[in-house]
């Protein structure tokens, strides 16, 4: 009986640090939502990265920011087949 309120007790704390986590998440992406701007991009180039049993497309693109310079990157999320083609 003792070991299972230890548990539960665990369990419990457990499931409120990820509910925290979960908020704090929420609320760095609401604020980085209000205040991003869109700008039209072009993808410059498709990168092939292989792992050990499958391949993912990263697309790059290129935009220019607010005081008109070109900015390049490459995503962080990719898929196979490409979502997205050159141009």
């Amino acid at each position: 009986m003792k070991t299972f309120n230890t548990l539960r007790v665990i369990f419990t704390l457990i499931g409120l640090g990820m509910l925290a986590g979960a908020f704090f998440s929420f609320q760095s992406t609401s604020t980085f939502l209000e205040t991003a701007t869109a700008k039209p991009g072009v993808v410059t180039d498709l990168i092939y990265s292989r792992s050990s049993d499958s391949g993912t497309y990263y697309p790059v693109v290129r935009f220019e920011d607010e005081q008109g310079r070109s900015v390049e990157f490459q995503s962080s999320s990719g898929s196979n087949p490409a979502s997205y083609a050159r141009g």
